[in-house]
């Protein structure tokens, strides 16, 4: 007996274990981009590729994980089996009953590359496939062509864009929680390509850069600019990895996952590698500033030739790399399906080379108007951490230690040019590394006491005293770094100083205005230096859009200095770099104060209805 109470435990805890790793997806194919779908609810009946439609659980399906790879994947709305039913090529694939001995009901993913899959069915070595470019079209098995996108599937975790959360209730004078659900919006707004977050009524999709399209246009310059958008994804993906909890409670995790999945699926087409796997190439800039400055456009009005830029042996550009590396492995940490042993292999692949090939972009044909006055071992050493962070293998995060050596962290923090604050924090946070411990808790302590290189306004901004362009270009990554340490070593040593300065970007400031689009109130952000909320059209006036959740680039001298004009670029010209910066502390403050977001019903009622400025 008490073998068989073992047993009875053993095949509970199994039970338990297939339960714990289930998840309700949407299985899409990748030629008309359909989903699977089931027809009835009775046994034994065929399943389809149906275009999408939210509502039906017969598109959503339970994935139980098996291990190595395996799953079945069980319908929501009839309750049985994705089920193959013969070993013949180009037979059907139905629902059936679950019979935990079939091989027929198991499903091996195989990674395809651009975080898609195949499905292998264990039993017969076949492959899933759609086989007509329709609605309602026929799924069978078949033999393997590498060259069918019908072979090809994505998984989306139902929820994501949908899931609201428990959040707290607002305890401070701003709404925490909303500022930070705006801020996905301004990624969205500017997405190049075929659109994965379809809020905002005036976008639609654009494809004008060939195979590389996707990934955001810059500062409303419609310009990719790699060293930008590589940190912005460095730093959204970091935010998401420290501030899990916290945005899993604010419905915001699966909004955070979508903006970095757009960004890296462009680092991932334009990473080119060789046979073997190696770093061929690797694009780093679409467009430049003699093609498109000049025309203001908006994305979707943008048809010209745009220029490519990419580094290679030939062309150096380590710090471009190593920055697309820390992308890749912060990110193999945030997003599920197959990306992350994906991003975990070329996050390496892009670090490799990297080190093999140093020497920085501007230097040697790759044309940006980002100039790196601090040399690549920042970013080298960023790279470095997000494979150690992708492996677990120390040695990168002490290639990391070692490679940057600087005594001093700029005041200048962030974006495309300094990423030794972010460095610092991260090894202070990760590793048994006293010296930077020190050294980033004197950086974030100059930043509370308005030390060397930093001024106070009258109203209590803090910022660097020779600043004459965006000053959230370095406030708001500052704030970041604050933010993931504080929350890491659970310390409230400069809560005080976050709060004071995301309280004054929100509105608490001599002016009373916020300086994140959308929030609380119209009477900013009509004519920013921004073609894609402009309209297009002119140059000058107000703006036909809204750029929700868009932090401007703000103040430069004093509290007044802010001018809401369209050529006023310095002040109020929102970039990538200053919204995923300012996403971890609108989290921190969260997570010490509340705030509860918009439903997503109201939130999307409020997007549809906006009809100008007051």
């Amino acid at each position: 007996m008490k073998y068989l109470h073992y047993l009875n435990v053993i095949i509970l805890l199994m039970f338990l274990c297939a339960n714990a790793f289930a998840e309700t997806v949407r299985l899409k194919e990748n030629w008309g981009n359909r989903y699977l779908s089931a027809t009835s609810k009775e046994p034994w009946e065929l399943v389809k590729a149906a275009n999408l439609n939210s509502a039906w659980d017969s598109q959503k399906w339970e994935e139980e994980a098996l291990g190595n790879n395996v799953y079945r994947y069980k319908n929501k709305w009839s309750g049985h089996y994705l089920t193959s039913t013969s070993t013949d090529a180009a037979s059907d694939i139905k629902t059936a009953p679950l019979n935990s001995t079939w091989d027929s009901q198991k499903w091996k993913r195989i990674n395809a590359g651009n975080g898609q899959f195949r499905l292998q069915n264990i039993w017969t070595g076949k492959y899933l496939n759609n086989t007509a470019n329709a609605n309602w079209s026929n799924v069978e098995q078949n033999n393997l062509n590498n060259s069918w996108g019908s072979m090809k599937w994505t998984r989306s975790v139902v929820g994501s864009t949908n899931n609201e959360g428990n959040p707290k209730e607002q305890r401070s004078t701003h709404n925490y929680g909303h500022a930070l659900q705006l801020t996905p919006l301004f990624f969205a707004a500017n997405q190049m390509g075929n659109l994965t977050d379809t809020r905002l009524p005036w976008r639609s999709n654009t494809n004008t850069d060939g195979q590389y399209s996707g990934g955001w246009g810059d500062a409303g310059d419609n310009i990719l600019f790699g060293k930008a958008q590589f940190s912005a994804i460095a730093s959204m993906c970091v935010t998401a990895y420290i501030f899990k909890d916290e945005l899993q409670e604010l419905g915001q995790f699966d909004e955070l996952q979508l903006q970095a999945k757009h960004g890296i699926d462009f680092l991932l087409k334009a990473h080119e590698r060789d046979s073997n796997g190696d770093t061929k190439s690797l694009v780093v800039q679409l467009s430049d500033s003699a093609t498109d400055h000049h025309r203001w456009l908006t994305l979707e009005q943008t048809t010209h030739w745009r220029p490519v830029y990419k580094i290679d042996k030939n062309n150096h550009g380590s710090d471009y790399a190593a920055l697309a590396a820390a992308a890749m492995g912060f990110c193999s940490k945030v997003l599920g399906g197959t990306y992350p042993d994906t991003l975990k292999n070329q996050a390496q692949k892009l670090l490799t080379f990297a080190k093999q090939n140093r020497g920085l972009g501007e230097n040697n044909g790759v044309v940006t108007v980002y100039k790196n006055s601090n040399g690549d071992e920042d970013e080298m050493a960023l790279g470095a951490l997000g494979v150690y962070l992708a492996t677990g293998n120390t040695s990168h995060r002490d290639y990391a230690n070692t490679i940057m050596d600087d005594s001093y962290l700029s005041m200048w923090a962030g974006g495309f040019e300094h990423q030794e604050q972010l460095v610092s924090t991260l090894l202070a946070i990760w590793g048994n590394y006293p010296d930077r411990d020190a050294q980033i808790r004197t950086y974030f302590d100059t930043w509370k006491d308005v030390g060397a290189d930093l001024k106070r306004t009258a109203g209590g901004y803090v910022l660097h005293d020779s600043n004459n362009w965006g000053s959230s270009g370095s406030v708001a990554p500052a704030l970041m770094n604050m933010a993931i340490y504080a929350k890491a070593k659970n310390t409230n040593r400069w809560d005080a100083h976050i709060k004071s300065q995301i309280d004054y970007l929100l509105g608490s400031n001599p002016v009373n205005m916020p300086y994140l689009c959308g929030f609380n109130t119209n009477s900013n952000c009509t004519q920013i230096h921004h073609r894609g909320a402009s309209g297009g059209a002119n140059f000058s006036g107000v703006n036909e859009n809204m750029l929700w959740g868009a932090l401007l680039g703000g103040v430069t001298e004093n509290d007044y200095d802010f001018v809401d004009d369209q050529q006023n670029w310095t002040g109020n010209e929102p970039t990538v770099h200053y919204n995923a910066s300012i996403q971890a502390p609108l989290i921190y403050m969260y997570k010490k104060h509340g705030g509860r977001p918009l439903s997503n019903s109201a939130l999307q009622t409020k997007l549809n209805n906006w009809n100008g400025f007051d």
